[in-house]
């Protein structure tokens, strides 16, 4: 065995075998830092904005405006000019549906006023569909003013003007029940279709009436409508 055999590793080589495993480990531990291996950063959330920039604003859908009602057309009475317009057709009233002496007067009434609205209009047909087609009083006036308005003329005045409505609700033998108002009308004039005047009427005093009706079908009917006390 020489001496060089026996002789130990030089120290120098052992340090730097030292140093070089030592900063070997260094080297990994840096690498672990720089490639993540610490905690995870919180993902950004939908509310995160970037700095300098403002939200952005919600969208509302707004649900377009509904049309109105379209205006009604202004009633017009009618003149020695020209005949009337716009004239409401007269509603029944829900008390008129009723089978009760309130109900018989309130009917009553509104029958007056489909006569008035036909001296305005020339329409009967409000009218006659609360009216027997047997009322001989009724036909008698509802006929002729709806001629007059078929020529192309028209009346001015005409309309109804009732004071009082009562009724005793006491049933005919017919199976009819009466009542009994005070009605007045206001002067009637015909003009003809070329603005002429034709017949004028002054106003009726107020008399006494009386409307003879029957109920059936959940509605009331005149069977005759005339003046207590003949002219």
């Amino acid at each position: 065995m020489t001496d060089e055999a026996a002789r130990p590793p030089a120290p120098s080589r052992q340090r730097t075998a030292c140093q070089r495993g030592a900063w070997q480990v260094a080297a990994i531990a840096a690498l672990l830092v720089l490639s993540g291996c610490t905690t995870s950063p919180t993902p950004p959330t939908a509310s995160s904005t970037v700095a300098g920039q403002s939200p952005a604003a919600t969208q509302v859908d707004t649900p377009p405006l509904s049309p109105g009602p379209a205006p009604v057309p202004a009633y017009m009475q009618a003149t020695a000019n020209a005949p009337a317009q716009n004239v409401p057709t007269p509603v029944l009233p829900e008390k008129a549906k009723e089978f009760s002496k309130e109900g018989l007067e309130a009917f009553a009434r509104h029958w007056y006023s489909t006569l008035g609205y036909a001296y305005e209009t020339g329409d009967v047909a409000p009218m006659t569909a609360i009216t027997d087609p047997g009322c001989k009083p009724c036909s008698n006036v509802g006929g002729p003013v709806n001629e007059w308005f078929a020529a192309g003329n028209w009346i001015v005045g005409g309309l109804m003007t009732i004071h009082s409505a009562s009724s005793s609700f006491e049933k005919a033998p017919n199976g009819t029940y009466q009542a009994i108002l005070m009605a007045q009308q206001s002067p009637v004039s015909y003009i003809n279709a070329d603005g002429t005047l034709d017949t004028a009427y002054p106003p009726t005093i107020a008399r006494a009436d009386i409307v003879v009706a029957i109920y059936s079908y959940g509605s009331w009917t005149a069977r005759t409508v005339e003046h207590l006390a003949k002219d």
